[in-house]
């Protein structure tokens, strides 16, 4: 609200007003972000949390979303305020093309090194049995694959953005929820021969 009023007093010409625009939706927009990325992880207060996270874990998410924001948010006010200095439109494809390479390759940096945290999240507690059913299987396949399919689906959506393909983010959500469903059925049919015999 102060920055409105003071923007309103001054009453800048239409470059700057542009600027501060930009700039001031940038902030509005990285302190959403934080605000519900603080709802949801609550590093500070773990019976708020909205995720089965431990408080290392939580804290340390939190912070790597902090980074991502601001290097997302800072990147694009930069490139878009070089638009308004008369970039030319290919200047600004290509860096706005290397920001999100830079972000996709900040991401795949976050999954491998939180692998062994997921994998174990998703492996699950022992069974008090040596008894090996379906779910353990493949809940152990998945905790072994789970990064390995997580970077391939960024790098994916990453080009999907890079090339500007058409229905390729569709065709990715479909391929997904087939997948899903095709596991999910192998799944019941394995558990119901097990229970058949």
């Amino acid at each position: 609200v102060a920055a409105v009023a003071v923007f309103l007093f001054l009453q800048p010409g239409p470059f700057i007003a542009k600027v501060s625009f930009q700039m001031l939706a940038a902030y509005i927009a990285g302190r959403v972000l934080m605000i519900l990325a603080r709802m949801v992880l609550a590093p500070s207060t773990p019976s708020l949390r909205l995720v089965p996270l431990s408080s290392e874990s939580a804290h340390s998410l939190f912070k790597y979303t902090r980074r991502l924001v601001t290097v997302a948010l800072g990147g694009y006010l930069l490139v878009s305020t070089a638009l308004l200095f008369g970039l030319p439109p290919r200047g600004f494809a290509a860096l706005t093309n290397l920001l999100g390479m830079f972000l996709t390759m900040m991401l795949v940096v976050f999954i491998l090194k939180n692998r062994s945290v997921v994998a174990e999240w998703i492996r699950g507690a022992p069974p008090p049995s040596a008894h090996r059913t379906a779910v353990r299987s493949a809940r152990r396949s998945l905790a072994a694959l789970w990064h390995i399919v997580a970077i391939v689906y960024l790098l994916a959506l990453f080009i999907v953005w890079w090339q500007h393909i058409a229905g390729g983010l569709i065709y990715l959500v479909r391929g997904t929820l087939l997948s899903a469903l095709i596991i999910s059925a192998a799944w019941l049919l394995a558990h119901g021969l097990r229970r058949a015999v």
